[in-house]
């Protein structure tokens, strides 16, 4: 939680807010938003199968906003490597 509340004084979330509310005054819309990663969760490709890791460590996402102002979030989910045969 810790790490949200830094993030949250760092990005002045409160004060984004008041400013897209200031906006929205004035039929201006703008969206927040905010991702995180953990790091070495997902070391990349690069390390698939070392030390045994049964991970593919490939991922992605593709965001659009569409004409009606939907989001559309398009993302991978890959598989875990499957264990050697014996």
């Amino acid at each position: 939680m810790k790490c949200l509340a830094h993030l949250d004084a760092m990005m002045n979330y409160a004060g984004l807010r008041a400013e897209q509310e200031r906006l929205r005054a004035r039929n201006i819309h703008r969206g927040i938003g905010f991702a995180a990663f953990i790091e070495v969760t997902n070391p990349s490709a690069a390390f698939y199968g070392v030390g045994g890791a049964k991970i593919s460590a490939q991922d992605g996402v593709t965001m659009k906003l569409d004409a009606q102002g939907a989001l559309i979030c398009q993302t991978g989910v890959t598989s875990r490597a499957r264990a050697p045969r014996r």
